[in-house]
């Protein structure tokens, strides 16, 4: 498994994306967040198609760290099925992945 991941989550807004991103800042769990506020979602759920306006929650961080942000994104989230995806960071500035291993400690 690859050491650093990106993790991508959708919210319903951007008050409950900075509220989950802070969190797991504030308990080392990623070194950084971005969010994307206002994207235009299209799903189907429980036999519905759905548009919805939402925020793209990506946070950095170790792979070792994955299985906590879970668990707190799940805690927080208001979904009761969140997209939760972690992706593997194959290759990347070395300055820059050092940085959030220290910021994951």
């Amino acid at each position: 498994m690859k050491k650093h991941v990106v993790i991508y989550i959708t919210t319903p807004n951007k008050r409950l994306a900075l509220k989950i991103g802070k969190a797991c800042i504030q308990d080392k769990l990623v070194a950084c967040i971005n969010v994307i506020d206002k994207i235009s979602s299209v799903y189907e759920w429980q036999g519905k198609l759905c548009e919805e306006k939402e925020c793209i929650l990506i946070m950095k961080t170790v792979q070792k760290k994955s299985f906590e942000i879970k668990k707190k994104v799940e805690q927080l989230h208001s979904y009761s099925c969140p997209c939760i995806l972690i992706l593997p960071i194959l290759d990347g500035n070395e300055n820059f992945l050092n940085w959030v291993s220290q910021s994951c400690k």
